[in-house]
């Protein structure tokens, strides 16, 4: 999945399939996010709804939660066990670790998990929080909110059609067509620019008009409906939809490096005012994965929650079961598949420790995976990922993988071979700070070691290859990170997409995908705990690579050509020939070329 918007999709669909127990652990959970958006079936696509759903039709539904040192970090893991708790007895929710009593005060559970009847797994980046559903687009506004539009109801009053909102929370307003708009509460904070918040009647007459789909009744008629707002309709599963769009609704609607999250227990609540800031896109990647290796992943989750029933003296009751894995024989049988899937050989990767795991030597799979992919490909690699904290001096940083993709181009050098590195990651860290004042401590210190793996100090990457072949560098490796624009209120607005994913594809056959950042919290094994998935295609697809016929895996090639058209705008400009990877052609006048352009154009502007 690219995107948070088709993968909370089909984790909607698995859950409502679920007919056992559902498992669920991230780092952070929002238990009032919808999983399927626009949302015009009132709260039926809600998390929360669905859990409670699923919890009372007598499937049992277990939630594990990093339990946060508070005062470094506001997710508010206890509302959302409580929350959660509160929906039905057969939803057991534990946190861990106490890092007090457990003098764990650094690492976190960070893996992002979630099984159905331990034969369907989802494992990636993508966390059920607030901020993470996005799509292509990565829209910066939101001011909208939605209506469904069939023709036959164009007819319908327009006043029908506008949503009352009266008393605080979310209201679910039904307007007699068995339609549901959801509005946001009206006991908003008081924000700058407060007046210009008042809602409009939607009038479907208008948006057709503008559709050209019915006659204007006069031309002031149409130019007043276009000043205002973007409007865009939409093919979704649940009919088309006209209007201004609202797909993020509260606490939803975030910028975390303008202002971390705050009151998390009123989740309809805005806390940025959307009419003058835009939020900051989020560009994730996640994976789902069915039969043996959804048993691993269950195993994983049963290992953690059994060993945290045993050190946590509260969970002890006979009210917080053991959990028993089913066994790898009757993997096959699978009641439910998510649909559009590709066969291919997987592996379940993880890091994982005494602290986080009870086991008593640690697991740095992932690691490992990472490592022996770089050695291994023969084309290119290409990495998406939160965090570039590499290159080992076995004194700050351990972790190999910056070693060896600079050993790994070196070699191609040497050999006079063609070899690509592409590298996507955030243009500044998710902290909150204003870096035009230098930004937070905490900014200021990812950067600073983000900076020693790409190109500052003798053990950089960049460093090493200079070492070795001068400015050459140029044609090996390209390290770019993401932004957009959209017009605000009739201002310019530009702001990073935060790339969150966890990612590596090498030479569209072998794709490594999960929750682990490239840094050591995530790679060491012995502090975070991360759960990923490898994967190497066993179906071949015929696709190009250096000018020549390649066999490409379908679901490696897949992957990339969706990343690289969402990234260089190829959806909606098919000029852009994103097939092969590595060709001169592609990475100069394509990838490196529209770099430096859009570089020089955000200076500039």
């Amino acid at each position: 999945y690219v995107n948070g918007k088709t993968y909370m999709e089909d984790v909607a669909d698995a859950l409502e399939e679920a007919k056992e127990e559902i498992f669920i652990t991230d780092w952070w959970l929002s238990p009032e996010i919808f999983l399927k958006r626009p949302v015009v079936e009132g709260n039926r696509w809600r998390l929360d709804c669905i859990l409670k759903r699923k919890a009372q039709q007598g499937v049992h539904i277990f939630v594990m939660l990093y339990k946060e040192v508070e005062l470094a970090l506001g997710i508010n893991s206890g509302y959302s066990k409580r929350t959660l708790l509160h929906l039905h007895p057969n939803i057991k929710v534990m946190r861990h670790p106490d890092h007090v009593s457990s003098t764990v005060y650094l690492w976190a559970h960070h893996e992002k998990i979630i099984v159905i009847d331990q034969s369907v797994a989802f494992v990636g980046g993508i966390d059920l929080a607030y901020g993470r559903w996005d799509d292509r687009e990565h829209r910066l506004t939101d001011i909208g909110s939605v209506t469904r539009s069939q023709l036959e109801q164009a007819e319908a009053a327009s006043s029908n059609m506008a949503a009352p909102t009266n008393g605080s929370g979310a209201a679910s307003h039904s307007n007699g067509k068995g339609i549901f708009t959801v509005t946001d509460s009206v006991d908003q904070p008081k924000l700058k620019g407060q007046g210009r918040m008042k809602r409009t009647k939607f009038s479907i007459k208008k948006q057709l008009q503008k559709h050209r789909l019915a006659q204007a009744d006069s031309n002031s008629d149409q130019e007043n409906e276009e000043r205002s707002g973007s409007v865009r309709s939409l093919h979704t599963g649940v009919g088309e939809l006209f209007g201004n769009t609202r797909f993020w609704h509260g606490k939803d609607y975030c910028n975390f490096v303008y202002k971390d999250w705050i009151q998390l227990d009123k989740p309809f609540d805005d806390f940025i005012d959307r009419h003058t800031t835009p939020r900051m896109p989020w560009h994730d990647i996640a994976s789902v994965v069915h039969g043996k290796a959804a048993r691993d992943v269950a195993r994983h989750f049963i290992q953690r929650w059994n060993f945290t029933k045993l050190v946590k003296p509260k969970y002890r009751s006979l009210s917080y079961p053991c959990l028993l894995p089913k066994s790898h024989t009757t993997a096959g049988e699978q009641r439910y598949q998510v649909p559009n899937c590709i066969p291919a050989k997987v592996q379940i990767l993880r890091s994982a420790s005494d602290w986080s795991a009870g086991i008593k030597y640690h697991e740095e799979s992932i690691h490992n995976a990472y490592v022996h992919t770089i050695q291994n490909s023969q084309h290119y690699i290409y990495i998406e990922n939160q965090f570039f904290i590499s290159c080992a001096d076995n004194r700050h940083v351990f972790n190999k993988i910056g070693d060896a993709i600079a050993e790994r181009i070196i070699r191609a050098f040497r050999e006079g071979k063609r070899y690509r590195v592409y590298v996507v990651t955030p243009l500044l860290p998710g902290f909150e700070g204003d870096i035009t004042t230098g930004g937070g401590s905490a900014i200021q210190a990812i950067m600073h070691f983000n900076y020693r793996t790409m190109n500052r100090g003798d053990q950089s990457i960049i460093s090493q290859l200079r070492r070795e072949m001068g400015e050459q560098w140029i044609n090996y490796i390209s390290i770019a990170g993401l932004r957009t624009h959209a017009e605000l209120e009739g201002k310019l607005v530009t702001e990073l997409i935060y790339v969150h994913s966890k990612m590596l594809i090498a030479d569209d056959n072998t794709v490594i995908i999960g929750s682990a950042n490239i840094n050591d919290r995530s790679m060491l094994g012995k502090r975070d705990s991360e759960v990923a998935v490898i994967v190497e295609d066993s179906e071949t697809v015929t696709a190009v690579m250096d000018g020549q016929k390649y066999q490409a895996g379908k679901y490696a090639l897949q992957l990339r050509l969706e990343c690289f058209k969402t990234i260089l705008g190829a959806h909606t400009d098919p000029s852009i020939d994103v097939s092969d990877p590595i060709s001169d052609q592609f990475y100069k006048e394509v990838w490196m070329s529209t770099c430096a352009r859009n570089a020089n154009i955000y200076q500039k502007v």
